[in-house]
């Protein structure tokens, strides 16, 4: 069933504890004394913190996090500092993502992208990157960059990572898992598989004005069951010491339901005289393959290197909804017949890309130039049908078939240099888009092709070795999901139903950053951002039924100003490690539609991260993070704040660990928002079961050491050493 989504220019809010200056890594966390990297026949140990911070990109070692052990790729980001999520749309730091698997595209957004993420355990991540100024040699889509790096062990000979962990909210919540790594001279053999399962318990309440002077009152109570099961087989040959070719077989396939009841009741001064109330159950069946075949060459050995690409995407999704609707007077008795609707849906989205990339070193800098064209197919058939005496009949007013074509051809050239304190990096991108929607229901067909160049432009000031400055530009487009175009009705109850709007425009984003580290410690950074056709969700009311309909449109213009400032210390002899967030915005939204989207706000965040080392195999973590209230268009939305907190433990000789954590332990975490949209006044609470424990178990066995002097990378680390800039 499709989503009520809310999107918006800012989400919930912004700040990141990263600053942006150009790319050039400065690690902002001090090296531990202890850390040590052997190589010769020696174990490698080395302590990397949860969240390291560089100019210009944010990493999250995922196994350095009590709390992450045993979680997925959703719950990691959503406990990085500035990344927010608000009805299934991502933004860090008040901007877009785009996020990538090993440096190639996930190629989805909204629910689709959510599901991804949590069908990714966290045991099978080695690191997530946040690229917050992304060059030209990247997709011009989101205006920040968000990479999962996949786990993949670099040692030689044979080597496995085993992982089990049960926990529990108000239901339980169980995942398992085995990766294998087989490295050669010139051979790389890897591949893994990970299960999930977990059931979780949803609230969503929504009061507003039905007519005047009667009130109504929404009240919906959801258990969301999910059993996924990951897969990844990957090789890399090098062929001879400049070529190398190698592939990356992954996915997922998921089964998820749905069990809620929703209770819409009409009352009038607090006076009841009947309700009515939808049961819903909902399956779901998704296949989600991804293919990436890359073949590298250099030459001369002076640093000329050519890499291709070609990637194959598919997601499949089936999904079936069955809705009983019973109308009860105010003592409890049916007044009228039970109301029976069903969906039985299929969706399919294709993508094909290939892309050559080359990289040119000048006496002066380097240049990479490259050529990219994805070919994207998006497939929904939705039937809808209602019970007429028995008897199913389909429902011309929901049912759609709607097709969805989009060709983007892209090419760039990207210059870098650096010239004693001075760093410079420019770049330029076009991007020819041509898109095709098609409703054959409605025999609706909508064109659109429009080229656009994407500049950018980044200058890095070392000062001193104390002090170093940053300033950028860069223009990126948001495209809109593929659901949202969507025209279909999308039913939730007799009151609320979200319909997609085809003639959606892309959104532009023009951003500038100024920045400043000061001794890897301080990082402060102020950012401007100009946002045209911003999308943005709009709520009206269908004045035959008061039902209230919530779709997307674009608004004229937006901006954004914000600025961040984040603190990192090391005490107690490099055991504790705290990391401080804080920052704060002012935003204006500019909207000419009548739709109560024009607004002014200011906002503000706090984040609070403390990682601890107590010495002989024990270490722990303990964050905090709050939003105050901010205004996002015709949303209201108020403060939220959670605490997290974790242990873990060092057992069998240091190859395995036991971790036990909490999430938002006092359970504060939700949504509260009110909506003034078209004369549609509403207050609404969305709380997701976000207060958990979980108990994690890993173990890693085999060769456990690096060969001696031979430490190298692999062919395909180097297709992906653009995520490192």
């Amino acid at each position: 069933m499709k989503k009520t989504t809310i999107t918006s220019l800012f989400s919930l809010i912004l700040l990141s504890s990263v600053s942006a200056n150009a790319q050039q890594p400065v690690d902002s966390l001090p090296v531990k004394k202890d850390s040590v990297i052997a190589m010769q026949g020696v174990t490698v140990q080395s302590n990397p913190p949860f969240i390291k911070q560089s100019a210009g990109k944010l990493e999250i070692n995922v196994a350095a996090s009590p709390v992450a052990a045993g979680g997925n790729a959703y719950d990691v980001l959503l406990r990085t500092p500035g990344m927010t999520e608000q009805q299934d749309v991502f933004q860090f730091r008040g901007k877009s993502i785009n996020v990538l698997v090993n440096g190639r595209p996930s190629n989805l957004t909204g629910e689709e992208l959510k599901a991804m993420l949590q069908n990714t355990q966290a045991s099978g991540i080695d690191k997530i990157e946040i690229l917050t100024n992304p060059s030209s040699a990247y997709d011009a889509t989101g205006g920040v960059v968000v990479n999962i790096r996949l786990a993949k062990n670099k040692n030689f000979g044979t080597n496995g990572v085993l992982t089990g962990s049960a926990g529990a909210g108000r239901y339980g919540r169980y995942a398992g898992g085995l990766s294998l790594n087989h490295r050669a001279k010139n051979l790389n053999i890897y591949g893994g598989y990970d299960w999930a399962g977990n059931d979780q318990f949803n609230r969503n309440i929504s009061d507003r004005d039905l007519a005047p002077g009667i009130q109504l009152s929404e009240n919906e109570y959801a258990k969301l069951g999910r059993n996924t099961h990951s897969y990844k087989a990957g090789l890399d040959y090098d062929l001879d010491k400049n070529n190398s070719f190698g592939f990356l077989f992954r996915g997922s396939n998921a089964a998820r339901d749905k069990q809620a009841d929703n209770y819409s009741i009409p009352s009038k001064s607090g006076l009841v005289d009947s309700f009515s109330q939808v049961n819903t159950n909902s399956s779901i069946a998704i296949s989600n393959p991804a293919l990436n075949i890359y073949y590298r060459s250099l030459f001369d050995g002076k640093g000329r290197e050519l890499v291709v690409n070609a990637d194959y995407f598919s997601y499949g999704k089936d999904w079936n909804d069955r809705f009983t609707t019973r109308f009860r007077n105010g003592s409890g008795n049916a007044y009228q017949s039970d109301y029976l609707l069903r969906n039985n849906s299929v969706a399919d989205i294709t993508v094909r890309a290939a892309s050559v990339d080359y990289t040119h070193p000048l006496k002066t800098g380097t240049v990479r130039a490259g050529l990219k064209t994805t070919f994207t197919s998006s497939d929904n058939n939705a039937i809808w049908s209602y019970s007429d005496e028995g008897n199913w009949v389909t429902d011309g007013g929901k049912t759609n078939h709607f097709i969805y074509r989009e060709n983007i051809n892209a090419a760039y050239v990207n210059y870098a240099a650096q010239m004693k304190k001075l760093g410079i990096e420019a770049g330029l991108r076009a991007e020819q888009t041509n898109t095709r929607g098609i409703s054959k229901t409605m025999g609706q067909d909508n064109k659109n092709d429009y080229l656009n160049l994407f500049p950018f432009v980044a200058l890095n000031y070392n000062a001193s070795a104390s002090n170093q400055f940053g300033l950028s530009y860069r223009r990126s487009i948001t495209r809109f999901g593929f659901e949202i175009v969507n025209p279909f009705v999308s039913y939730i109850s007799q009151y609320r139903f979200a319909q997609g709007n085809p003639s959606l425009k892309p959104t532009f984003n023009n951003s500038f950053e100024l920045s400043h580290t000061y001794k890897g410690k301080l990082m402060s950074s102020l950012n401007y951002s100009y946002f045209t056709d911003i999308i943005t969700a709009v709520f009206k009311q269908d004045p035959a039924s008061d039902a209230v309909i919530s779709t997307q449109e674009n608004l004229n213009s937006a901006s954004q100003l914000s600025l961040s400032v984040t603190y990192t210390e090391m005490m107690w002899k490099n055991k504790w490690t705290m990391n401080n967030t804080v920052g704060g915005l002012y935003a204006e939204m500019n909207d000419a539609s009548g739709a109560g989207a024009g607004s002014k706000t200011f906002g503000g965040y706090l984040s609070n991260m403390n990682m601890f080392n107590f010495g002989k195999g024990w270490s722990g973590e303990l964050s905090a993070m709050y939003m105050s209230p901010v205004t996002i268009g015709v949303l209201h939305v108020k403060s939220q704040g959670s605490v997290n907190l974790g242990v873990s433990r060092s057992i069998l000789a240091k190859t395995g660990k036991l971790t036990l954590g909490v999430t938002d332990i006092f359970n504060t975490q939700q949504t509260r928002y009110d909506v003034s949209s078209f004369g549609v006044a509403s207050s609404n609470l969305a709380k997701a079961e976000t207060r958990a424990v979980r108990l994690s178990f890993s173990w890693k066995f085999g060769n456990k050491n690096v060969k001696a002097g031979k430490v190298r990378q692999s062919a395909i680390d180097e297709v992906k050493r653009r995520t490192e800039q």
